[in-house]
């Protein structure tokens, strides 16, 4: 196989693999990377930020859940098991089974 020398760069002596292996989390067992963008203020690259996830955005630091016969409800607080209540979600299930979803709700 013939190596296009002008695509080369030499300024490394680790082959490409060796460097995307550095990347590689053991643990998870996938490539570690970081998401960058163009800030077009600055001229330059900035870490990306992600929204906060899933149902409850706000921040807390407590949790507590009830089980009910169909249905399992999450309180999401601030401020400890005495603190505000940032999120609650309702989880219904069609049976005692809690098998199948039937709706999850948010208040």
């Amino acid at each position: 196989m013939a190596v296009n020398t002008k695509a080369r760069n030499d300024t490394t002596a680790q082959s490409v693999a060796q460097i995307a292996n550095q990347s590689f989390d053991q643990t998870y067992q996938v490539n570690v990377v970081e998401s960058l963008v163009y800030n077009p203020t600055t001229s330059s690259l900035d870490r990306m930020v992600q929204p906060a996830p899933g149902l409850v955005s706000s921040a807390y630091d407590y949790l507590s859940k009830t089980e009910g016969a169909t249905s399992n409800t999450f309180v999401f607080k601030t401020g400890g098991a005495g603190g505000t209540t940032v999120a609650t979600l309702v989880v219904d299930y069609t049976d005692s089974t809690k098998a199948t979803l039937l709706s999850v709700t948010k208040s």
